[in-house]
């Protein structure tokens, strides 16, 4: 009697299942990747709108994206709900995906240069920035960057500039 094809060693038999079940389930793993992103980014926002309501991991997530971003923290919900409905999008349109990471990147240079310019607005103090507070401590070092590359009499208006390009991109 020959051995089927699917008759395997005991050695190989897992790797061979595990094989088995990455192509069985593997066109649902963008469907998951997206349905994480959705929810992810519903609860960060409610987070970030409603802190009392928030504990555990995510009031600590929201309070790392406050301390971090400042005010700009409300850029990551719709990004990240963003890049899940682009996982649900792309089977169905994967010529699309060079114009989404094209309109995505200009949204996050938008983003940035939000904060640093959130920064400018707040005096550009480290304290507030410390606490959360005007582009937060990646506001708060991106502006001291740019001063120290452009100075300080072309900084805002480089970085309206930024912001406009980026929206024109988008």
């Amino acid at each position: 009697k020959a051995a089927s094809p699917r008759a395997a060693s005991p050695a190989t038999a897992p790797a061979v299942n595990l094989a088995d079940l990455l192509t069985h389930f593997g066109r649902f793993a963008g469907d998951l990747a997206g349905l994480f992103c959705l929810a992810l980014a519903l609860m960060t926002l409610l987070a970030l709108l409603l802190p009392d309501l928030a504990s555990g991991l995510l009031a600590a997530w929201a309070a790392l994206l406050r301390r971090w971003m400042g005010w700009g923290a409300y850029w990551v919900p719709p990004l990240v709900g963003l890049l899940g409905l682009w996982a649900f999008r792309r089977r169905f349109a994967p010529q699309a995906a060079a114009s989404f990471w094209v309109r995505f990147t200009a949204l996050e240079l938008a983003a940035f240069s939000s904060l640093a310019l959130l920064a400018v607005a707040g005096g550009h103090d480290l304290g507030r920035a410390a606490l959360g507070q005007d582009g937060g401590r990646i506001g708060w070092a991106l502006t001291e960057l740019l001063l120290r590359l452009l100075g300080g009499s072309s900084l805002v208006s480089s970085l309206l500039v930024a912001l406009l390009a980026a929206g024109l991109l988008a």
